[in-house]
């Protein structure tokens, strides 16, 4: 019986020095996303545009690129549409000028139909198209942002 309590002994203690004998992980080394740019036809960062052109490239989907011109895949993004509408004041009949946004989360780039064709019907100056929060996908599946991309309607 002694011998049985000696032997359960010592496989207990061997196989706690496997427990606690494993390798630890190591640490990977940090990554440094590229510096990216996000441009919607020629468009990039804070961009001033005239109707005409945002209206030729609103269909056009949005390309992210680094120094290299490797293009990354959009994993999702968001827009904003800061549009400027009339409202009138109840009080006293006055019209006046004010600001409505619009706003989605998108997974896919080109915009969908029904916001392309919102946008070319209602663009007007000193209005905004704001594409923010952008994911992009590297080849090794790797997630970041990308930069923001602002155009106000000349």
């Amino acid at each position: 019986m002694t011998t049985k309590k000696l032997l359960f002994t010592f496989l207990l203690s061997g196989l706690q020095i496997l427990l606690f004998a494993q390798v630890k992980p190591t640490n990977p080394k940090p990554y440094k996303p590229p510096v990216l740019t996000t441009a919607l036809g020629s468009l990039t960062g804070k961009a001033f545009a005239s109707k005409e052109e945002v209206l030729n490239i609103i269909g056009l989907p949005i390309l992210i690129t680094d120094s290299k011109k490797t293009s990354y895949k959009i994993s999702s993004y968001q827009i904003i549409y800061r549009e400027i509408t009339q409202i009138e004041d109840d009080k006293t009949g006055e019209v006046k000028s004010a600001s409505d946004m619009v706003s989605q989360h998108f997974k896919e780039s080109p915009l969908p139909e029904v916001w392309i064709r919102n946008i070319k019907e209602r663009l007007k100056p000193h209005e905004e198209l704001y594409f923010f929060d952008v994911i992009v996908k590297d080849s090794q599946g790797r997630r970041f942002y990308a930069p923001d991309l602002s155009i106000t309607i000349k």
